[in-house]
């Protein structure tokens, strides 16, 4: 499930359909049929325009950009194992995958801008300006330069693995398999807050003021 920033919500099933809503709508906006047998992870770009999915069964190893109607605009493929998550602000694309490689590619023509490696599984990303977080299967919250394409910082307060993050101009919020969500500053290395869940956590989102977990 993903939504860009009209709060228009888009959810894919198993085989590949997508819907879309328009924000506080009950019934589908319009539904696109994909023969991809279902995806890993979604990415609307915020005014939009384009729908990343990877991970999709029929193309593992590989990103791609649909158009609004359905149809494939582009094909990021180069992984060399499934790619398990993706995250894009409409300027940048970051695809993570098995084995710890993040690649990231302009967002308009889809060239390739380098390849990151975070160490372990990724399974979260969020972009936000020349800020990349990752959070892999090892626990740890990354923050890189994408200008730079350098880690400028590692977070290790989880005791499991990361499996979904976001991103504000005032913070950083990540979701583990430990059962907590917990909020970093965007500059700082110790966790502000650390909130308990009742079960493990596989999705964290900000929405204005509000976290939803």
């Amino acid at each position: 499930l993903a939504a860009d920033e009209r709060k228009r919500r888009v959810k894919t099933h198993g085989g590949g359909a997508i819907e879309a809503w328009l924000g506080g709508a009950t019934e589908v906006e319009r539904t696109a049929a994909i023969d991809a047998g279902g995806f890993n992870a979604l990415r609307v770009y915020p005014d939009g325009s384009r729908l990343v999915g990877v991970g999709a069964a029929a193309n593992a190893r590989a990103a791609t950009v649909y158009k609004p109607d359905g149809k494939v605009e582009k094909v990021l493929g180069g992984h060399e194992r499934f790619v398990s998550s993706v995250a894009s602000d409409g300027v940048h694309i970051a695809c993570g995958s098995f084995g710890g490689s993040i690649r990231l590619y302009n967002a308009k023509t889809f060239e390739i801008l380098g390849q990151l490696q975070h160490g372990s599984d990724v399974f979260g990303l969020a972009l936000l300006g020349d800020l990349l977080v990752s959070g892999g299967f090892d626990g740890k919250v990354k923050r890189w330069s994408i200008r730079e394409l350098t880690c400028t910082a590692t977070l290790t307060e989880h005791t499991g693995g990361i499996r979904s993050l976001d991103v504000s101009e005032e913070a950083i919020v990540s979701g583990s398999l430990d059962k907590t969500v917990r909020i970093w500053p965007r500059d700082g290395t110790d966790s502000r807050h650390t909130l308990l869940h009742p079960d493990l956590v596989f999705t964290v989102s900000l929405a204005g003021d509000a976290l939803v977990t």
